[in-house]
């Protein structure tokens, strides 16, 4: 008998091995495949239009977003690669969540022809969320982005 006054019974065959448990994990990286002209004195969203791999299908390539399918943390990963003779001033990559900036990275370019800018971001998102990537060039022309998967790209990668 067992504390509770009853009798405890046989013990039983050991089940089938489960299935090894699985947290999904979201990730993908986008990149430009054509140059995208970015006038001078203008805020735009940097077009990332090929998916080089998408496992949850959450990055839209007609309107430029990533859309998380489940809330956490999230790690991003902006690289741009830009050109025009004689680039002077002032430019800002920004990563945009529902309208607000969440971060940014500016940089100054004085004579340059071309140049790089990276940003690294750690953020929590809820499920739907909808984020963007803008540029704003507040140089004295007008640049161009390398349409280059190896230049020009965006990562994302949520933590399990």
């Amino acid at each position: 008998m067992n504390s509770s006054g009853t009798t405890k019974g046989e013990k039983g065959d050991k089940g089938e091995q489960g299935e090894a448990g699985f947290i999904p994990v979201s990730f993908c990286k986008i990149g430009l495949t054509v140059d995208q002209s970015i006038p001078k004195g203008i805020n735009t969203k940097i077009q990332f239009d090929n998916i080089i791999y998408d496992n949850n299908a959450e990055y839209d390539v007609i309107n430029y977003l990533f859309k998380p399918k489940e809330a956490g943390y999230y790690h991003f990963t902006v690289h741009i690669a830009m050109y025009n003779g004689n680039i002077q001033g002032l430019s800002a990559l920004a990563v945009i969540c529902n309208g607000a900036c969440i971060n940014y990275e500016s940089f100054i370019m004085y004579g340059y022809d071309e140049g790089t800018i990276h940003l690294s971001l750690d953020t929590y998102l809820q499920a739907n969320d909808q984020v963007e990537i803008q540029i704003t060039n507040l140089t004295n022309v007008s640049y161009y982005l390398y349409g280059s998967i190896e230049q020009t790209y965006l990562c994302i990668h949520r933590f399990a």
